[in-house]
């Protein structure tokens, strides 16, 4: 049965949304079998940010806004972003399925330690912690950072989805100068904007089950796009997906899955500052040891949700068997 350490009526808000299909959200229809039983024995931590409040209110987190006063995201988006980190939660819970995948812990970021990462399951850590982002970097917490750092010093694999992926991820996958709402994009809340993800299918040459080949063979018929809601009301709030450097001895360890690409008219605007930049969107690091995953964007907010699900699911799948790098040495028993 799914545990969850928060409140009762986030347990079962969480289970009827998985049951329910919240928000026109999706279970992941084509699930891993590489293994015998790994979805009754994987261990899977969600640990998400519930930020109040609009952007122009990030120091208000975690307290309201004044009265009478909203941030100018809280003005487009349809439930305000107080619920963007809960509707992240529900779609990664509905991609997984708990009925199918039993072992799944979630937490919030703003109470989580590492002590308490570390008893979850006792005698044994989780296989894959998953970082549900919802933007607002102050908003999660004092320890998310040093946690995710832990895991993929052990081996366990990391997942950081959400507004500021990279950021967090930054220690870990030898990202230099991160940055978002980079020109021309910006945060792409232009009306007009054409807002899409574009994911190089030839590139997703992973171990299985990969990340986005499932998506685009077998939901996408093939297509390596997927548009973005468009910015209004019943849309989508903010999409600034990361810029950044990478080490040059460290890009043979990186694999390059998604970018968001945008046009306004006929104007091309998918390259920030020269034509070799990227926004980026999704990439996966294999070092050493370690499995990392970036997913620099809100899932909720894209089109196709049924692909989406299997990308996110797909990825937090492939991370979690970052573990197995590390051979049969005893010493890491703890992950088995």
């Amino acid at each position: 049965m799914l545990r969850i350490y928060l409140s009762t009526l986030i347990l079962v808000s969480a289970i009827v949304s998985l049951s329910s299909g919240y928000g026109g959200f999706k279970r992941a229809p084509i699930r891993f079998t590489g293994i015998q039983k790994f979805e009754d024995t994987v261990r899977i931590a969600l640990v998400y940010n519930k930020p109040i409040g609009g952007r122009q209110f990030d120091w208000f987190c975690p307290k309201p806004p004044p009265a009478g006063k909203i941030g100018i995201a809280d003005a487009i988006c349809k439930t305000g972003t107080q619920f963007v980190g809960r509707e992240m939660l529900d779609f990664a819970l509905t991609a997984l399925d708990s009925n199918t995948i039993p072992n799944i812990i979630v937490a919030s970021s703003d109470t989580v330690t590492w002590s308490s990462v570390s008893k979850w399951w006792p005698g044994r850590l989780p296989h894959v912690i998953v970082h549900l982002n919802a933007g607002w970097y102050s908003c999660n917490g004092p320890n998310i950072a040093a946690i995710l750092s832990k895991a993929a010093e052990l081996s366990i694999g990391v997942v950081s989805i959400g507004d500021d992926a990279a950021a967090f991820a930054n220690s870990f996958f030898h990202f230099n100068d991160v940055k978002n709402k980079v020109k021309p994009q910006l945060a792409a809340t232009n009306p007009s904007i054409d807002l899409w993800l574009d994911l190089p299918r030839s590139s997703d040459t992973l171990s299985s089950p990969g990340i986005i080949r499932n998506a685009v063979d077998n939901h996408l018929s093939g297509s390596q796009k997927i548009m973005y809601k468009p910015y209004a009301v019943d849309g989508r709030c903010e999409a600034d997906a990361d810029v950044y450097e990478v080490k040059p001895e460290y890009l043979t360890k990186m694999t390059f899955l998604g970018y968001q690409k945008a046009k306004i008219g006929a104007t091309d605007m998918s390259n920030p500052q020269g034509p070799s930049e990227k926004y980026h969107s999704i990439v996966a690091l294999q070092e050493d040891e370690r499995r990392a995953v970036a997913f620099s964007f809100q899932p909720q907010y894209l089109e196709q949700p049924l692909a989406v699900a299997q990308i996110i699911h797909d990825g937090i799948v492939w991370a979690a068997f970052a573990h197995t790098l590390r051979g049969k040495k005893a010493q890491y028993s703890i992950l088995k």
